[in-house]
């Protein structure tokens, strides 16, 4: 049972970082030289061909514009809403909405994180 339950959060980590990348609009070339890293590092993470140890998720997470914090607990809880950024922008999905950190409170939007 343990076995797919770790299957299942490491599943879940690689969508939320190719999504990331994806919402920012870069290449995995792109994101490999923001990395100093060669293209097929990125596409063997993307891929589960390669597990990320912690220094290198938090590389990537930051690369990206994410909180690796706030990743790693919205894992750990099981909570599948979106990770915004340390600057407060809503990844998912390119919606490019800020997202108070603090408060939940969403730009624009007159709802709170907490409500989705």
């Amino acid at each position: 049972m343990k076995a797919k339950r770790d299957s299942r959060n490491s599943h879940e980590l690689l969508r939320r970082l190719v999504e990331a990348r994806e919402a920012e609009g870069l290449k995995q070339t792109e994101l490999g030289e923001l990395l100093g890293r060669p293209q097929s590092f990125v596409s063997n993470y993307e891929r589960g061909q390669r597990r990320l140890d912690v220094i290198e998720f938090i590389e990537i997470a930051k690369a990206l514009g994410l909180d690796p914090v706030a990743v790693v607990r919205e894992l750990a809880s099981g909570d599948k809403k979106t990770v915004a950024g340390e600057d407060g922008i809503d990844r998912r999905r390119g919606r490019g909405q800020r997202v108070d950190l603090r408060s939940g409170d969403v730009s624009g939007a007159g709802v709170r994180a907490g409500d989705w």
